[in-house]
């Protein structure tokens, strides 16, 4: 094997690969169904020493598929790009940052166009691909899934599958064939024990599409249940089966903030009757219209580290907190921040004003399109629109496309005991009132030229902020937002979340309140001071109707992202 080919079954690791003897080809490429194909990155230059070759990958679809081939790319451009040209212009972009959850109408827009493709042509198949081609492209994958509202099963084709694949698939049909055949002459001589047939049946190989759910055509099932099969479908066909001495394969899509946007999404396509009623309303909403929640206080709860673990992370931030104070930057002083951060509202704007006129019929349901077709030319012409307008220049995605706007600082820490283990709870607060402005939006003025508006005004006024009756984060409830935490400078772990939908599925407490438990498990890579936490706890208040809307100015420094 030679070396380029070893680094690429290295950088693969746990994920599977297809070999097609007949092409000589090794790619990290698989299957999800016979015509959803999911990829890593098609890299030229030195990058293709580790990943997927663009030119075998092309050879690879144009020999299986011909012209009846889309490739999705969700890679922004300021982390890796190809010309579209690569795949003869068979081509289309939904970029979001490696790690992060996407913004919802994004999800939206993707499928209703991998759905108008797939629709012209039973042959077609869509390629998606991010860059390791694992987590966002499961996410798009599974999301496209859960659309459609089809069971999830695995692929039918030999072409689906590597030879040994195929064969291994073909045994255990037989096998399966054979032992289902004994169980019936056995049972029907009435000697076999109840016993036997229990065995019998745990031998017989279930479908990896439904491992430990079980849909059946024409049953209701909830929108949980189609989705953990559709994501266990994505593992079995993504990862490598589990080793030994291990229950199971690793997780397909394994960041928890794109599994919890998966969750808001099957409730979006599969059960509308929960969805957050001020959740992409038919007719757009003024930004200060909105419904409205406080984010007042948060809580961070830790088990105090040993003596190395927290002299390495005093050490870190003293390296951090001296460059920093160089910069004029926050000092590495060991508290613990949060910052806030969300989509380019501009950019969701856009997107989410698409996702209202590409909208069918039944709400969100993909209904039969087609893709480049004449009886349809409505749908193409918003097709086409939609990537000529959002995501073909590379306007939006060639910097940084999350952008921080508030921040949280520690006011008050305490040392309780809990299971006889030391837990400290860390109180977080906004950071000072100076640091924001209110904004008054004329009631004549809305959507588009009201944000504009404020977003001047904000700039202009800087920190001279008046004062506020309510403290807290104003957030409206159906955007996106992240919160990561820091100690000090060290970042350890961020989650995103939609208030609307949390709020929907939690108890609300008096004066409108609601609490939010985030454990470890439920953040993205809680690592390095995170090996400590336990949770964060976020109190949140529903606000009817707010005049303005608070606004923080530019902070002096770059968002870490």
């Amino acid at each position: 094997m030679s070396i380029p080919a070893l680094a690429r079954r290295l950088v693969s690791g746990n994920k599977t690969r297809f070999q097609d003897e007949h092409l000589g080809v090794d790619l990290d490429l698989a299957y999800l169904t016979d015509r959803i194909i999911m990829m890593g990155y098609p890299a030229s230059g030195i990058t293709a020493l580790y990943r997927n070759r663009a030119d075998e990958a092309k050879t690879f679809l144009q020999h299986r598929h011909g012209n009846k081939y889309w490739v999705f790319n969700l890679c922004p451009t300021c982390e890796n790009s190809y010309p579209s040209s690569l795949f003869e212009d068979r081509v289309s972009r939904y970029p979001f940052p490696d790690h992060h959850a996407p913004p919802m109408a994004l999800l939206a827009l993707a499928t209703r166009e991998m759905h108008a493709y797939l629709q012209g042509d039973e042959d077609r198949v869509v390629v998606l691909h991010c860059k390791a081609g694992k987590g966002r492209t499961g996410t798009l994958a599974v999301s496209y899934l859960l659309a459609t509202q089809e069971i999830p099963t695995p692929p039918k084709l030999q072409r689906s599958y590597t030879s040994k694949e195929w064969a291994k698939l073909t045994a255990d049909r037989a096998i399966e064939s054979v032992l289902t055949e004994s169980w019936d002459l056995t049972a029907f001589d009435g000697n076999l024990s109840h016993q036997k047939v229990e065995n019998v049946q745990q031998s017989v190989p279930t479908s990896p599409s439904v491992e430990g759910v079980r849909l059946v055509k024409g049953e209701a099932s909830t929108s949980q249940e189609f989705l953990e099969a559709a994501l266990s479908l994505h593992t079995s066909r993504r990862m490598k089966p589990a080793q030994k001495g291990s229950s199971k394969p690793k997780q397909g899509v394994s960041i928890p903030s794109q599994r919890r946007f998966l969750e808001y999404w099957s409730i979006i396509v599969m059960a509308p009757r929960d969805i957050p009623r001020e959740f992409w309303t038919i007719q757009p909403v003024a930004a200060n219209d909105r419904p409205k929640v406080w984010l007042q206080e948060a809580y961070v709860r830790m088990r105090r580290p040993g003596g190395l673990a927290q002299t390495a992370v005093q050490v870190v931030n003293a390296a951090m907190g001296s460059a920093a104070k160089m910069r004029n930057n926050m000092k590495g002083n060991g508290q613990l921040s949060i910052s806030l951060a969300r989509y380019d509202d501009r950019l969701v704007e856009i997107m989410e004003t698409w996702e209202r006129r590409t909208r069918r019929d039944e709400m969100f349901k993909l209904t039969p399109t087609s893709h480049g077709n004449s009886a349809n030319a409505k749908g193409d012409s918003d097709t086409e629109s939609v990537k000529h307008e959002i995501f073909t220049s590379g306007a939006w995605d060639q910097g940084k496309m999350i952008k921080t706007f508030a921040k949280f600082g520690e006011c008050n820490k305490q040392v309780l005991q809990a299971d006889g283990a030391n837990i400290t709870l860390h109180s977080l607060r906004p950071y000072p009132l100076s640091s924001w402005v209110q904004v008054e939006i004329p009631a004549d003025e809305s959507g588009a030229e009201a944000e504009d508006r404020s977003a001047s005004t904000m700039d202009m006024q800087g920190a001279d902020g008046m004062k506020l009756e309510t403290d807290g984060i104003l957030l409206d409830s159906s955007r996106e937002v992240r919160l990561k935490l820091y100690m000090g400078e060290v970042p350890f772990g961020w989650f995103w979340f939609i208030p609307a939908f949390e709020q929907n599925q939690s108890q609300q407490g008096p004066e409108n309140t609601t609490i939010l438990t985030f454990t470890r498990k439920e953040l993205d890579f809680p690592l390095g001071p995170g090996s400590w936490l336990v949770d964060v706890e976020l109190r949140l208040v529903s606000v009817e109707h707010q005049t303005g809307f608070l606004c923080c100015i530019q902070w002096q420094r770059s968002a870490q992202f």
